[in-house]
């Protein structure tokens, strides 16, 4: 069989082959297809035009949502080491900040922009970045994971030469919105001082727990000892209702003694009013609930109350409640010892 000549559809791997199959005495025609509109000798690839399309949308609609909760919204788009998606999506979009691999940046300027934004009372900002990071750049994780898979994340990062903190958070909403979040931070000090400016935009407490996954392993403390709190206060204040006393009362004295803490406060007096709509769905504690006993386990460490708060987050979650507040916890607990005739 005959061949006439090859047609290459594809994008720099693809043509990057047919290249050389064209060295080597083989007719080709290569056909620029790719998203990433990095190919030479062409303005605009096969691909390019319906991808930034898509980008500019994604972009004009998060608009909304980040100023509805004065977040600010980071979307990666595609490109590789180009940023032709991130910056035709970031002016189309009406982005506030577009970071391309082909301009250097520094945080100074970012956090600048939005220390002025927010003098002017736009507690807002939608930022778009292409996935071209180069080396140098600081990947910041501030969710809350595995402290094994963190520390696993930042290996491969630091492979392509890349800076990385895990940098978990509390405060809960009112925390993100005020800008009054504890940030706990692992990772190299010089990487934190570097993304310092950055953290002192988002929290009043920054805090360098150590070497990669340190950050997560303290939030898993954390959140063990939230949790566990918030159980007992379920009970505390089920037993006062039984008791046949005020529970907004009760929950009130136990504020001004020894048992006196944040969960109480917030999560009690939600338990007090009988209030669960939502502050902070259950099913993400759930979720972090689980990261806790799971790292417990591989440690070999017994959790004996967390074992029980973690029995009473499964029962929410299996009931469908994921989207209830956390306090909705006390329901669990009175309707354990409720009398037959109360059924």
């Amino acid at each position: 069989m005959k061949l006439d000549a090859l047609i290459a559809i594809g994008g720099d791997d693809t043509l990057s082959v047919a290249h050389k199959l064209a060295v080597g005495g083989v007719p080709v025609v290569g056909v620029p297809k790719t998203i990433d509109n990095d190919i030479s000798n062409t303005d605009f690839t096969f691909g390019f035009d319906t991808a930034a399309a898509f980008a500019t949308e994604a972009v004009d609609r998060l608009h909304a949502t980040a100023e509805a909760h004065d977040r600010v919204m980071v979307v990666e788009v595609m490109g590789r080491d180009t940023g032709h998606i991130a910056m035709h999506a970031g002016i189309a979009g009406g982005a506030d900040v577009v970071l391309i691999p082909e301009i250097p940046f520094q945080w100074e300027p970012i956090v600048g922009k939005i220390r002025r934004r927010m003098a002017f009372r736009r507690h807002f900002l939608v930022v778009v970045v292409a996935e071209g990071a180069t080396p140098g750049t600081i990947v910041i994780d501030t969710s809350t994971i595995d402290p094994v898979q963190t520390r696993m994340i930042g290996k491969q990062l630091e492979q392509r030469q890349i800076d990385f903190l895990d940098a978990p958070v509390s405060g809960g909403p009112q925390g993100a919105k005020d800008a009054s979040l504890s940030i706990m931070v692992g990772g190299k000090a010089e990487v934190l001082a570097r993304a310092r400016p950055l953290f002192d935009c988002l929290g009043t407490k920054v805090l360098h727990m150590g070497e990669q996954g340190a950050g997560q392993g303290t939030k898993a403390c954390h959140q063990l000892l939230l949790l566990i709190t918030a159980q007992g206060v379920a009970e505390a204040l089920t037993l006062a209702k039984r008791a046949g006393l005020d529970v907004q009362q009760v929950q009130q004295a136990m504020m001004g003694g020894m048992a006196s803490s944040r969960v109480l406060d917030f999560f009690g007096d939600r338990m007090a009013r009988r209030d669960f709509s939502v502050g902070i769905e259950s099913r993400l504690y759930h979720k972090d609930l689980h990261i806790v006993m799971e790292l417990a386990h591989s440690l070999g460490v017994t959790l004996p109350a967390g074992d029980v708060t973690m029995q009473f987050v499964d029962g929410l979650h299996s009931q469908g409640r994921g989207s209830d507040d956390l306090s909705s916890l006390i329901t669990l607990v009175e309707a354990l010892g409720e009398p037959t005739s109360a059924k």
